[in-house]
Parts: C-alpha cells; sequence; structure tokens
C-alpha cells in the first residue's frame, strides 16, 4: 500500500476503502493516509474532506496525514494541523502533530510551542507530548525546555515528563 499510495494515493485510497469494514482495511488506510500525506499533503487532505467515510475513521486518517506531513514539511503540517484541530474541536489533533515533528526534531518543536500563541488546552496537551519525547530521547534538554513553561502547561509538562523518564 505505501508504493502505491506514493504513485497514486487517491487510487489507492478509494480501493482500500471501498473493501468490506474491518480493522486491517482501517490500519491499512492510515498507513497509506500517512505515506501519501508525507509525499502529497494537499492531495490527501483533500481526498479525506471528500471521501465519504465514518466519522471516526475520517478522525483517524486526518491524524495519519498531519503526522505524515509533519515528517516532512513539519512547520506548515504543525500550522495546518493547528486550523484544522481548531475547526474539529480536537487539538489532540494539533498535539499529535507537533509530537510527530518531535520525533525528528525535539528541539525545533519546542522552540515553535514556546514562540506561537495558542490556547491554554492546545498548548498544556502539546506540552505534555513533547515532554515525554523529551524524556525518551534527551532528558537535561527537557529539563531546560519545562523551565520555560509556565503554570498548567508546566505542571502537565513535568507530569509527563517524569512518568515517561520512569517507564
Amino acid at each position: 500500500c505505501e508504493q502505491w499510495s506514493r504513485a497514486n494515493g487517491r487510487e489507492a485510497a478509494e480501493w482500500t476503502s471501498a473493501l468490506p469494514p474491518s480493522q486491517a482495511r482501517d490500519a491499512a488506510l492510515e498507513g497509506l493516509t500517512f505515506s501519501w500525506a508525507s509525499q502529497d499533503p494537499a492531495a490527501a487532505l483533500e481526498y479525506l474532506k471528500t471521501a465519504n467515510l465514518d466519522p471516526t475513521l475520517a478522525s483517524i486518517l486526518r491524524y495519519a496525514a498531519y503526522a505524515g506531513w509533519a515528517k516532512t514539511d513539519p512547520q506548515n503540517a504543525v500550522r495546518e494541523s493547528l486550523q484544522s484541530s481548531r475547526a474539529f474541536n480536537d487539538p489532540e489533533q494539533f498535539a499529535n502533530t507537533l509530537a510527530n515533528w518531535a520525533t525528528i526534531d525535539v528541539a525545533a518543536a519546542g522552540l515553535w510551542l514556546l514562540e506561537n500563541p495558542l490556547n491554554p488546552n492546545e498548548k498544556t496537551l502539546a506540552a505534555k507530548e513533547l515532554a515525554g519525547i523529551y524524556a525518551n530521547h534527551s532528558p537535561e534538554a527537557g529539563i531546560k525546555w519545562i523551565n520555560q513553561l509556565e503554570g498548567a502547561d508546566k505542571r502537565a509538562a513535568l507530569g509527563e515528563f517524569a512518568d515517561s523518564w520512569a517507564s
């Protein structure tokens, strides 16, 4: 599916979504959406807007699309995911996209979070996600980053950092 999605993402998605509903079909759609969006995010997201998908599956595929996009163009993916997450009232989607960026450059994702205005829920969820990644990849840098946060964001990040680092 991955190679097919890169060659013709729409065709791969339409064929796969026409299969009988199952966990295997949904997992295949998720994987191909991730791969497709890493190469052609506009086409993958346009497909998701026009496809007649179950709302739960559509949400899963949005997460996958923005996560895939974050692997190749993280700043634009994060910016667009933030707008999408607001439109769908799903701040966890944005946090997930930022976390996918952090898996390839945690310092840049952390700096982005510190420098960009967000509503409190968005920032707290994203801070928790990044704290867990810092704990697993760069604990010393994570502590320095967390110390730049304030209030609820700092408390949430410290809790997640401690949980992730201890496990």
